[in-house]
Parts: structure tokens; C-alpha cells; sequence
């Protein structure tokens, strides 16, 4: 069962990591990134996670990933419908 739950969990991650990061760079473009380093130290849980294994930390860190990117979705919409 934990096998299953990570192997999920990390293929989340592989859809999740390369989609966050490209958006970060063009958050930074657009002069919208927030301060701090959440979304980069988001990242950085995941693939700790990933690389040791542990499917309840990945699980666990897909979720603050997320959860912390909805903020500048948000703010990318705004953005958006503003122009």
C-alpha cells in the first residue's frame, strides 16, 4: 500500500515540479513573484522527498506546493484580467 501511495504521489510531482518552476521564472518576468522562498523551498520538500522515498513526506509536500502556488495563480489572473 505505501509503495502505491508513493509511486502516486511522485508521479503528482513529476507533473507538478517542471510546471511550478517553469511558472516561477515567468513570475519573475512579470514582476509578480512574491517575497520569500516558499514556492523554491516547496520544491526543494518534494524532491527530498522523492529521492528518499518516503510517501506520507511526499504526500505532504505535493500538497503545501500546491496549496502555496494558488496564491500567485491568483495573483496571475488578476493580473491577467486587469489588461
Amino acid at each position: 500500500m505505501n509503495d502505491r501511495i508513493f509511486v502516486e504521489a511522485r508521479m503528482k510531482a513529476e507533473e507538478l515540479l517542471p510546471a511550478v518552476k517553469r511558472r516561477w521564472s515567468k513570475w519573475e518576468t512579470v514582476c509578480i513573484r512574491p517575497s520569500g522562498n516558499e514556492l523554491p523551498l516547496g520544491w526543494r520538500e518534494v524532491e527530498r522527498a522523492i529521492a528518499a522515498g518516503a510517501a506520507q513526506p511526499l504526500k505532504q509536500a505535493n500538497a503545501a506546493l500546491d496549496e502555496a502556488t494558488q496564491t500567485l495563480a491568483t495573483l496571475l489572473l488578476e493580473r491577467a484580467l486587469k489588461h
